[in-house]
């Protein structure tokens, strides 16, 4: 998504002022793993990795794990 809203504002020409948190990153500062990928992640913090790679399964499983991230 943060590619396509890069892409989107580079070529309008209009601000970048869009707050955004990357999983990923968060994941990266608070634990150590081998993989940061969506599905180490919900394994992880015993997330059900159901309906992956669907936008809305994908989205949901995301903010679970940010959640999960957030109380740490």
């Amino acid at each position: 998504v943060l590619y396509l809203i890069d892409r989107f504002v580079g070529v309008n020409k209009i601000p970048h002022t869009i707050r955004h948190d990357d999983t990923m990153e968060i994941a990266k500062k608070k634990l150590s793993l081998s993989s940061y990928s969506l599905p180490a992640l919900c394994e992880y913090f015993g997330i059900p990795y159901i309906n992956a790679h669907t936008s809305s399964g994908d989205a949901l499983l995301t903010l679970q794990v940010y959640k999960k991230l957030v109380e740490l």
